[in-house]
């Protein structure tokens, strides 16, 4: 990939750039500006993000599109954006990635959960302290509480709001006020604007 001497000159150049892979679409964060890219795509239907104010050579070959991301303006991609959306789920075969030297960068990979999942809490039993692991499809407002059989609320370990990803929160054993909470059967609930989960656990001492 060949830069033009006219292009401007950046003082941030991108070394790394994370690709999150999303159910039907695939965005990029760069850590400094992006000049190119050349990505492989096996997918049904592909729409490039228009949003992207970069050239774009899209050539599809048995299923497999073959895109080419440029700018023969010097324009770049340098924040959080949408490569392009599909109908259906897609794979990347491969994807190449240059910086403003013309420098291929390293890329990092994200792939976001595909539901809305509580998992079971580890260990368990525990004394005095467990992990509780969840993941979030869809980015909203989100509360993870501890309550005791009797549905009183012990603690709230998530109150805010959440983007789509996988998440780990260690529970101490301890209410909202700090103290030790006694032995016994806990229900830990998981709600976001995709639903409401629970599962129980046991504090052992």
């Amino acid at each position: 990939m060949v830069l033009d001497e006219t292009r401007p000159i950046y003082s941030n150049i991108a070394n790394s750039s994370k690709i999150v892979i999303n159910d039907r679409s695939l965005n990029i964060i760069p850590n400094g500006p992006i000049s190119g890219i050349q990505i492989s795509i096996i997918a049904e239907e592909v729409v490039m993000n228009s949003d992207l104010n970069m050239d774009i050579a899209i050539n599809k070959i048995e299923g497999i599109y073959e895109v080419l991301i440029y700018s023969i303006d010097g324009n770049v991609i340098s924040k959080d954006m949408p490569l392009f959306f599909t109908n259906k789920e897609y794979d990347v075969s491969s994807i190449i990635i240059a910086n403003t030297n013309a420098e291929e960068v390293d890329i990092v990979y994200d792939f976001m959960p595909d539901d809305f999942v509580l998992n079971q809490n580890h260990p368990n039993p525990f004394n005095p302290v467990t992990n509780i692991e969840f993941s979030i499809k869809k980015e909203s407002y989100v509360t993870l509480k501890v309550m005791n059989l009797l549905g009183r609320e012990i603690n709230t370990l998530v109150n805010d709001i959440t983007p789509s990803g996988f998440y780990s929160v260690q529970w101490d054993g301890k209410t909202s006020s700090g103290s030790f909470a006694p032995s016994g059967i806990y229900i830990y609930q998981l709600q976001s604007v995709e639903g409401t989960l629970s599962r129980k656990m046991v504090l052992m001492k």
